[in-house]
């Protein structure tokens, strides 16, 4: 019977394309408040700028040359005099921030910020010095806006006059904070803006990552479900073909076991049993389409494991590969025999496999406790070639296989048989270093 292949999801490119396109307005949209702001600051700058030019220069023009020559004999003295009032005057009315007089070597002379010393040079002529010295060439002139002390700030520069037309003191005002209101409000939002953004940029991430994840695992299990239902139809289709032949081989085997010797009658005992197991297998490959319960009985796991190596010991010591057995004592365990020799040969197989040109697989088994749960556990460890990561998160998923010409179906079975009993399996595993494969069955009348 055909099958329709499953067809190419869309979703993903799509969740791409868009996340791809909000991203990309949001950029945009965070540039254009940054460009914005920009503009904001630069018209803010040049219309600030000649509105100090003009008051610095209107405010040099009156004040007294020689109250500039007494300032420099006593700092103090700028609180008794009629030009100091003017100066207090001026800065309310204009909501100056501050008015500061320096001498022609940058020292200050007169401050309404009490937290400039006369006498000492003025901080504010480090954010542009170049400004401090067009005013002592005679000209008024003003700084860019700076950010100083956690606070915006712009400064005009204006020459002081004496009678000669010679340069004798600075006068410098700086904007108030009202000012710069506006551009404050702008920049946090601006800030504010740009913290949303990336937030929202990064929950996006984390929901496409999750969505990437769901829609991974749901093409794996749409695969999945398809390939047991190719397998389950094939399998119904060949255990009719297989079963026929197995009858005809196991009533030879009968008929020769009634004419030979009691060694003869041990080989024909084996060929019955291998005969049985591999119907057993038949069975559990047409469990993908119709699942069936197989029958089962309390029984030590350490019997089945003695017997299961004994039938491929032989095998495995032709290829220098030994066994070795530890085993533990374990109470019994409700299993079907033939599905759990078929998962323990599944692993064997796989460990000689991984190993070339000789080496020890070691079987080992005890008890633990899991979750208050009483467990007969198996280790079968090879010093093989290992599994990288990559390959041990997906080695359970069926038709996947990293070996050429394997088909992904043994390590699969052998968990989809684990599973059904209530069991749990393990891969512990480095490259180039071995494997470890831990089985563990709920002891007693479980499942």
């Amino acid at each position: 019977m055909s099958r329709k292949p499953l067809k190419k999801s869309y979703l993903k490119p799509f969740l791409i394309w868009a996340s791809i396109q909000l991203i990309i307005l949001l950029v945009l949209f965070n540039f254009s408040l940054f460009w914005g702001y920009r503009q904001l600051k630069i018209f803010l700058d040049n219309e600030l700028g000649e509105n100090l030019n003009l008051i610095s220069a209107l405010i040099a023009e009156n004040i007294d040359p020689e109250w500039i020559n007494e300032l420099r004999i006593e700092p103090e003295f700028y609180t008794r005099t009629s030009s100091e009032r003017f100066l207090v005057r001026i800065s309310e009315q204009q909501e100056l921030g501050n008015i500061f007089i320096l001498d022609t070597t940058g020292a200050t002379l007169y401050s309404n910020d009490w937290s400039l010393t006369p006498g000492e040079p003025n901080p504010y002529l480090a954010l542009d010095y170049s400004a401090f010295a067009i005013a002592l060439s005679g000209i008024s002139t003003t700084t860019k806006i700076y950010e100083f002390k956690n606070r915006f700030t712009k400064t005009a520069y204006a020459p002081i006059l004496d009678e000669w037309q010679n340069v004798n003191g600075i006068l410098g005002i700086e904007a108030g904070d009202e000012y710069f209101n506006i551009l404050r409000a702008a920049r946090k939002g601006m800030v504010a803006f740009l913290v949303v953004s990336l937030a929202s940029v990064v929950l996006l991430l984390i929901l496409m990552i999750i969505t990437f994840a769901v829609l991974r695992r749901t093409e794996r299990a749409l695969l999945q479900t398809a390939t047991l239902s190719t397998m389950g139809e094939m399998a119904s289709m060949m255990a009719h073909e297989i079963r026929n032949p197995l009858a005809i081989m196991k009533l030879s085997a009968e008929e020769l076991e009634e004419n030979l010797d009691s060694g003869g009658r041990e080989l024909t005992g084996f060929i019955l049993e291998e005969i049985q197991r591999l119907d057993g297998i038949i069975k559990g490959y047409m469990s993908f389409s119709s699942p069936q319960s197989e029958p089962r009985e309390l029984m030590n796991l350490n019997k089945i494991l003695e017997d299961a190596v004994s039938r491929i010991e032989p095998e495995f010591k032709n290829q220098n590969i030994a066994i070795n057995l530890e085993l533990g004592e374990l109470q019994p365990v409700h299993v079907d025999t033939n599905s759990f020799k078929q998962a323990i040969l599944n692993i064997l197989l796989n460990a000689r496999d991984a190993i070339s040109g000789g080496g020890i697989i070691n079987i080992n088994t005890s008890r633990e406790k899991h979750n208050s749960v009483q467990y007969a556990v198996l280790r079968i460890s090879d010093n093989g070639t290992g599994i990288s990561k990559k390959d041990v998160k997906r080695i359970f998923e069926i038709s996947y296989t990293s070996k050429p010409g394997g088909s992904g179906l043994g390590l699969y079975i052998t968990k989809k048989i684990v599973d059904n009993h209530s069991g749990f399996i393990k891969i512990e595993s480095r490259k180039g270093k071995g494997t470890d494969v831990i089985l563990g069955f709920p002891e007693g009348d479980v499942g």
